[in-house]
C-alpha cells in the first residue's frame, strides 16, 4: 500500500495542518514527518530533541538518524530529555529503547513515559517522600502501528530535583 506523504512538517494539534514547510530552527511545533524508522526518497528521518537542565528552558534541536541517545543532568526542579516526531507508515514496525532516571532530593521523581498517537505505551516511575534517591531503568520495544496519517510519537526522561537520565532508540 503506497502512502500519501504529509509534510515535510506537521502540527500536532491535527490533521488539517499536516502539510507545512521546515521551520527555520528545531521546534515542538511544527514536528518532522517521518516514514517509519527509514528515509523518505527525497528527505533524511528526523525527530526534534528537546534537553532541560538546571531550569535553564529547552534547548531544541534535530536528530538526524533513527539511531540515536543523549543524557542529560541538572541539580534544579526542571531536568529532561525528550525525543518526538511523527510518523506515517505502510506496515507497523517498532523501536528499541533504553532508558534511566534517576532524582535525589526531599521528595524526588524520576520517570520515562513514551507515548504513541495519544496513548501512553510505556510508564515507568519510580517517588521517593524523604531526602533519599530513587531511579529507573531498563529497555523496552516500541510498537507503532499502521499509519496513513501521520501520528505523535514522543519519548521523555524526567529526573527532577537533582535529576539525571538517559534515552537510546534504535529500529
Amino acid at each position: 500500500m503506497a502512502i500519501l506523504r504529509a509534510g515535510p512538517f506537521g502540527s500536532q494539534s491535527g490533521f488539517g495542518s499536516m502539510h507545512q514547510d521546515e521551520p527555520p530552527a528545531a521546534t515542538f511545533n511544527p514536528l518532522p514527518i517521518n516514514c517509519a524508522l527509514v528515509d523518505w526518497t527525497n528527505d533524511g528521518w528526523r525527530a526534534v530533541k528537546g534537553k532541560e537542565e538546571n531550569g535553564a528552558g529547552s534547548a531544541w534541536s534535530y536528530i538526524t538518524s533513527p539511531t540515536a541517545s543523549d543524557s542529560f543532568s541538572g541539580t534544579t526542579d526542571s531536568n529532561s530529555l525528550v525525543f518526538t516526531f511523527l510518523y506515517q507508515a505502510a506496515v507497523a514496525t517498532s523501536f528499541n529503547l533504553d532508558y534511566s532516571a534517576t532524582s535525589t532530593g526531599f521528595g524526588p521523581d524520576a520517570f520515562v513515559a513514551v507515548g504513541v498517537d495519544g496513548v501512553t505505551v510505556l510508564f515507568d516511575r519510580e517517588q521517593g517522600f524523604l531526602d533519599e534517591t530513587v531511579s529507573v531503568s531498563g529497555s523496552a520495544i516500541i510498537d507503532m502501528p499502521i499509519a496513513v496519517r501521520p501520528i505523535l510519537v514522543s519519548i521523555s526522561s524526567v529526573g527532577r530535583l537533582e535529576g539525571s537520565g538517559s534515552l537510546s532508540i534504535a529500529p
